[in-house]
């Protein structure tokens, strides 16, 4: 069955379709229904729940997590990277590589934001003043503005939701480092309205962060802090937890918190301390930052039917086959597994995981879906694809094919691509493998998947690649068409057409494991 995405923004307002238009030379996806059942899949391929898909290569889960509030590490940081105000003016003027609009369709002035940055003072050497943590999830972004900013809507390969300014977001509860605080409002001094602090996390490095989301714990609570983090390390893994503090109104954990877990079986989570900023002096500056205090907060499983150990993981999990294809379930669809995957195929891409698209939700890139996929197994990956390929490639390297030729890639996807394995296209472009079905499970399957695959270069006795990915779309090397399909999905790979498009490009292709030992899976291709 086949799911023409995007049909929901047809229902939108005149204006809403004026600003969210494609451009006429885009085309728009398919998604098969009958491959988004990971479970049916995973019966159809034979596959082993128990098995083992190897050890994960680096465990830093931990370290990574606290890096930020560790000073050994912030000060090789600024030794490597000198000056933090040009680093700041580089982060942003990377992002208007090519020029940038606001939804509206007015151009955005990048010197606007270079100058915001200008007149700001920044850490030099490290002050454990500027440990922060965040109170409650925050946009990590590329330029400090609130307005999701895009390519020019009009040309080609672009949507209204593929927007640049946005880079991850970070869970309530994590650790941060203080560089600076940017005033874009002077006439108020207020953490909660008017400014922005420029952080780093070791996996994204520098962002701007709109300072409401950042607290600062006393030393006694990071003392607390880390030991609880160390000793019992859990993570939320769906997007069906909530929290309760004694006054407050319930909220949501996004996937990838860590809440700190007591021996008693409480939970404790930062959460703001007073209404108002405290004022501290780093060297010549002065800061307005909120205070923030451990407090013990209630945590309960949304859905009654699944109870909160289904929803937070002690980690690292083990790597086997049932686990895997859970996280993967996870991070593909955003509802439990007993809602209809017909309700996930309007959620929106967005570079990074910034809001995106006239429902304002957070889409997800392909560096973020691997990124959340490997955090539970104790990998806490770089958030960008080509940092992603270059440690998987130095974990476990399967195969590098070559030969730049779209039949060959076929076959090395067919041979070596099997669940557990990332394939990559380019440098700084991955997917994650699923295996592959023979046509006649493919037609068990879905059976439009079966007929577009033989009206794409595939024949009856071809296998058919299934791989994961989330991409905002495609370019076909032959055409030069584009497919946009912005939706963490199963895709088949064919021979021609839009979904030969990752093994036409005339670039290396490799085939890699964040797991060593990584087993080249046998699945069944009978019926």
């Amino acid at each position: 069955m086949k799911y023409r995405v995007f049909s929901l923004m047809l229902a939108a307002s005149a204006l809403s379709i004026n600003l969210y238009a494609y451009s006429p030379d885009d085309q728009q996806g398919t998604l098969y229904k009958g491959l988004q059942n990971l479970n049916k899949l995973a019966d159809t391929m034979g596959l082993d729940r128990k098995q083992s898909l190897g050890t994960v290569g680096i465990n830093n889960l931990i370290s990574s997590f606290l890096s930020p509030w560790n000073e050994v590490r912030i000060n090789y940081l600024i030794k490597r990277t000198g000056n933090i105000k040009q680093v700041a003016k580089d982060v942003i003027s990377g992002a208007f590589a090519n020029p940038l609009f606001d939804l509206s369709g007015f151009a955005v002035q990048k010197e606007d934001f270079l100058d915001l940055v200008e007149r700001s003072s920044f850490l030099q050497t490290y002050d454990p003043k500027a440990r922060g943590v965040t109170i409650s999830d925050a946009d990590a972004l590329f330029v400090p503005t609130d307005t999701p900013l895009t390519k020019d809507l009009a040309k080609t390969a672009n949507t209204a939701t593929d927007q640049k300014s946005s880079s991850t977001r970070i869970p309530a509860n994590t650790p941060v480092f203080i560089f600076g605080q940017l005033f874009d409002l002077p006439a108020k001094i207020s953490p909660d309205e008017d400014s922005w602090f420029l952080v780093w996390r070791e996996e994204f490095g520098l962002k701007f962060v709109r300072s409401r989301h950042i607290g600062r714990l006393s030393q006694s609570d990071i003392e607390e802090f880390e030991r609880l983090v160390t000793s019992k390390p859990e993570i939320v893994r769906t997007g069906r937890v909530e929290r309760e503090f004694h006054e407050d109104n319930f909220k949501m954990l996004m996937p990838g918190t860590m809440p700190l877990h007591k021996n008693d079986g409480t939970y404790q989570l930062a959460k703001r301390k007073g209404q108002d900023g405290e004022i501290v002096q780093f060297n010549n500056s002065t800061w307005t930052v909120y205070r923030a205090k451990l407090t013990p907060a209630e945590l309960y499983a949304k859905d009654k039917v699944k109870p909160l150990d289904y929803h937070i993981k002690q980690a690292p999990m083990n790597p086997t086959i049932q686990n895997y294809l859970q996280e993967l379930h996870n991070r593909i669809f955003r509802y439990p597994n007993y809602a209809g995957s017909e309700r996930n195929y309007h959620w929106s891409f967005a570079w990074g995981e910034g809001e995106a698209g006239i429902d304002e939700q957070h889409g997800q890139d392909i560096s973020n879906f691997v990124y959340k996929l490997m955090l539970g197994f104790g990998h806490r990956l770089p958030r960008y694809s080509g940092h992603q390929i270059t440690e998987g490639l130095s974990i476990n390297t399967i195969t590098v094919d070559y030969s730049k030729d779209k039949e060959s890639h076929y076959r090395t996807l067919v041979e070596d691509c099997t669940l557990g394995r990332m394939a990559s296209f380019a440098r700084s472009a991955h997917m994650v493998c699923i295996g592959s079905v023979s046509m006649a499970q493919l037609r068990l399957l879905d059976s439009d998947a079966a007929t577009d695959a033989l009206n794409n270069g595939m024949k009856e006795e071809d296998l058919v690649p299934l791989v994961a990915t989330s991409p905002v779309g495609f370019r076909d090397v032959e055409t030069g068409n584009w497919t946009i399909v912005p939706k963490a999905a199963i895709f088949p790979i064919f021979k021609t057409g839009p979904y030969s498009s990752w093994i036409s490009r005339k670039e290396d292709f490799k085939v890699f494991s964040f797991f060593t030992n990584s087993p080249r899976l046998t699945t069944k291709t009978e019926l």
